[in-house]
């Protein structure tokens, strides 16, 4: 009988550990999905309307190009994949970047590999700018814009050319 009761217990313990390992296997899954490398966001062709996020200079930090590092990865890694911090790749550059917004929209026109910035959408960037640089020591040299309810950028403004954003890879 005690071989029996012994048995069962050798039974159910297998059967614990096997539902444990499951559990765990599918959380490890779900988060790997999660935490796969986003896609950027695309405009398409022609008028779009876009949120502008500021990016000020000790927000920001270069990184390495083509990173496919998964979100808990860089939590732990303290990489820049959270909350608050993008990975944003474009011009075979990347950075990691702190934006603050949404502040827009402004609509811009996308066409093959390029963003048009046009005048009144300009003159709504610099102003918004102008008033985010004020008291700073250090000017705000880009901006990023992101298609409206997205959570991704789709291009790069550098200020000193405001007429045209740089899409992101």
């Amino acid at each position: 009988m005690t071989d029996h009761v012994s048995q069962a217990r050798k039974s159910q313990i297998k059967t614990a550990v096997l539902s444990v390992v499951a559990v765990v296997a599918l959380i490890i899954g779900g988060l790997v999905w999660l935490g796969r490398p986003a896609e950027p966001a695309r405009l398409p062709a022609g008028e779009s309307k876009v949120d502008v996020y500021l990016l000020t200079e000790t927000g920001n930090w270069p990184e390495a190009t083509g990173r496919e590092d998964v979100w808990f990865v860089d939590l732990v890694a303290g990489g820049c994949r959270d909350r608050s911090v993008w990975y944003v790749e474009y011009s075979g550059q990347a950075m990691c970047v702190t934006p603050d917004g949404p502040h827009g929209p402004v609509t811009v026109s996308a066409g093959p590999g390029r963003i048009d910035v046009p005048a009144d959408a300009q003159a709504a960037i610099a102003k918004l700018v102008a008033a985010a640089d004020i008291g700073r020591s250090v000017r705000m040299t880009q901006v990023l814009l992101v298609p409206e309810g997205q959570a991704e950028a789709a291009g790069v403004i550098n200020l000193d050319n405001p007429a045209t954003a740089i899409p992101v890879d």
